[in-house]
This record gives structure tokens, C-alpha cells and sequence, in this order.
């Protein structure tokens, strides 16, 4: 549309979705060398990024950008760019967003974001579907994931890691800063989240924790920057391997948690 270019997050049902854009954008252009096409998506994503951080109107049409993981997304498919194009380039193009959007965070300045001073983010999920799982009934999220979240904790801790090593030498105070600040998240990521069984809770709310072994703990084994040691990956990847794997790919709950249903019925 115009000189803006979206993703379309499913045609002709869905529109262009932040999270999935962000996702995806990756593995539709860089991997097969669009390297072009990866710069015109993104130009069109860092405008609406910067309306959304600036709290400004915006007339773009991506949406669900509010939502808490979004702008960490962000930073992972930055962070693709980075290595598949060149850290360079990277700098100069979007050095600048990637500075505002920790400082955004960090700042406390997002709606649904909250760090604490054990270096985790916390988000309120309990009304509203504010995750990738987000099928809802009667405007109440099935599955309710709030408070300390998997996946949202292990975007922030590489997006933490990669920031700090981009900026290195132009910015050492910042880089200084965010890798002080991923030593803290990491000690409270295995102190919150790796469980006695070797796998990571799905998210934990004050005494809430909830056990249920699903997908989205993948993601700290398979993001650069990650707060488990070897032996820890191995163990959550073991688990995820026994339980979750299947010939199409990933269960979303494995068939030993409580709720599983191996049927769909209806229309």
C-alpha cells in the first residue's frame, strides 16, 4: 500500500499481525536472499514501532503491536538481519530503534511490561490474551498465561545480550548497562522457571506456576543469547523431544500434562 509493505499474517482471513510479521519476516526474505524486501518490511514495521514507543497516531496497519512480546520479536528479527547481512549494516539502520526500544522497556513505559528488580518482565494475561495462544471465549483467554511468561522472559534476555554486544565499543555505558542487567535475569530465570524435572514452567505468578509442559520453553534453547547453561538446554530439549514432538512438528501440551484432548470436535 503506497510506499508501506505488510506481511499478511493468513490470506484472506487474517491482517497484517505484529507478532507474526516479526516471526516470520526472516525466513520469507533473508534466508532465500531478499535482502531488499527484508529493508522495505521493515521500514514500514520500525515507522509503526516508533508510533507505537512515542505514544503517537498512527496510520499503519499493523496490528497488535501493544501486545507485551511484541517489540522483543522486534529485536529477534533485527537481530537476524544482523547476522545473515551484516552487523554493520545493522547498526546503521536500525542501531537507533534498537537503543529506543530497550530504553522504552526499561523505562517502564510500556502498558503491559513491567520489570522487576529481579530483572524479569512481568505481564498481566489474565483478562486478555496477550500471547501467541490467544483463542478466546466470550473475550476471556482460554489458556490465561500471565505474570512471569517463558518465552517473553527468554526474548528479553537475548534481546538484552544482543543489544549490549551491538552497541559495544560505539556505546560501552549502555552495553555495560544491559549486560549487567542479563546477569540478574539470568539468575532469576533458572531460579523462576527450570523446575525439578529438568523443564521450564510456562509462566509463574506469585505462588501460581504453571506446570504444564508445552512448547514455548524451545525458545531459550534456540535463541543466541540464552540464560541455561549446556546441560540445562539439553535437559529441556530432552523433554521437549519426548513429549512434544510429533511428525508435524511441536505439541502445544503434552498428552501427560492435565487438559490435554488428542480431538478436535465441532465446527
Amino acid at each position: 500500500q503506497g510506499d508501506n509493505y505488510y506481511i499478511l499474517a493468513g490470506y484472506p482471513w487474517f491482517k497484517c499481525r505484529a507478532r507474526d510479521l516479526f516471526i516470520s519476516l526472516p525466513g520469507l526474505t533473508l534466508a532465500i536472499d531478499e535482502v531488499e524486501k527484508f529493508e522495505m518490511v521493515m521500514e514500514t514495521a520500525r515507522k509503526a514501532v516508533l508510533h507505537f514507543i512515542n505514544n503517537e497516531p498512527s496510520d499503519l496497519k499493523i496490528y497488535e503491536i501493544e501486545h507485551p512480546d511484541i517489540l522483543l520479536w522486534a529485536v529477534w528479527c533485527i537481530q537476524q538481519y544482523a547476522k545473515m547481512v551484516s552487523r554493520e549494516k545493522c547498526i546503521e539502520k536500525y542501531g537507533s530503534l534498537l537503543v529506543k526500544t530497550m530504553e522504552y522497556i526499561r523505562g517502564g513505559n510500556h502498558p503491559n511490561l513491567f520489570l522487576h528488580p529481579n530483572g524479569l518482565l512481568y505481564t498481566n494475561g489474565t483478562n486478555k490474551a496477550v500471547t501467541w495462544m490467544n483463542s478466546s471465549v466470550n473475550g476471556y483467554p482460554v489458556i490465561p498465561r500471565t505474570g512471569y511468561i517463558v518465552e517473553i522472559n527468554a526474548l528479553w534476555y537475548n534481546a538484552l545480550r544482543f543489544v549490549a554486544d551491538l552497541q559495544g565499543a560505539s556505546n560501552s555505558a549502555l552495553s555495560e548497562t544491559l549486560n549487567a542487567l542479563a546477569e540478574t535475569t539470568a539468575k532469576s530465570f533458572v531460579d523462576t522457571f527450570l523446575n525439578e524435572y529438568g523443564y521450564l514452567l510456562d509462566y509463574v505468578d506469585g505462588n501460581m506456576m504453571d506446570w504444564s509442559v508445552r512448547p514455548n520453553m524451545i525458545f531459550t534453547v534456540a535463541f543466541d543469547y540464552s540464560p541455561l547453561d549446556a546441560r540445562q538446554k539439553k535437559s529441556v530439549l530432552d523433554i521437549v523431544t519426548k513429549e512434544l514432538l510429533t511428525p508435524k512438528g511441536l505439541r502445544s501440551l503434552s498428552p501427560k500434562s492435565g487438559g490435554y484432548n488428542p480431538n478436535y470436535v465441532g465446527p
